[in-house]
């Protein structure tokens, strides 16, 4: 991996300082310190954005306490979405890992709590880490390989 290529350890010891959800649950989290959102279209302010932000796509599961949910256990209950939420936020990443073979990232967080990604239908999973720390892209599997796409300018 080149020297400047960000890899996944940075995550590590990182604290979820926000979790948020767009439409259908899909989960993305703020890692380490926040900045202020952009500015949208329609004038409205976004979600603060972490040093890394983690999005998990449509195919994501927590194990907690042995049991194992999915996005969809999530999906349309916000008062399940409110307990994840709070379950989430200021745990710090203990360790990840990725696999190549079928393109999953898993978290282990320092409460007990797993949250990873998981492949459905045959199809891998669709995740990536946003870097906005020392440099700034993305990071993500591509063609079973760990690829950093800078942002563009």
């Amino acid at each position: 991996m080149p020297a400047h290529m960000p890899s996944v350890q940075p995550l590590v010891g990182e604290a979820i300082s926000q979790v948020w959800f767009s439409d259908y649950a899909i989960c993305y989290l703020e890692l380490g310190m926040l900045k202020a959102g952009r500015e949208l279209p329609n004038g409205r302010i976004g979600t603060p954005r972490g040093e890394f932000t983690v999005f998990l796509g449509y195919d994501w599961k927590v194990q907690s306490e042995g049991v194992d949910r999915t996005r969809l256990d999530y999906h349309a209950n916000d008062v399940e979405l409110a307990s994840l939420v709070a379950k989430l936020e200021g745990a710090v990443i203990r360790s990840v890992e990725l696999s190549a073979t079928d393109s999953e990232i898993k978290m282990c967080l320092s409460n007990g709590v797993n949250i990873f990604t998981v492949s459905a239908n045959g199809e891998a999973p669709s995740w990536n880490i946003r870097v906005d720390k020392q440099v700034s892209g993305y990071l993500c599997i591509k063609d079973q390989e760990l690829v950093f796409e800078p942002s563009r300018p």
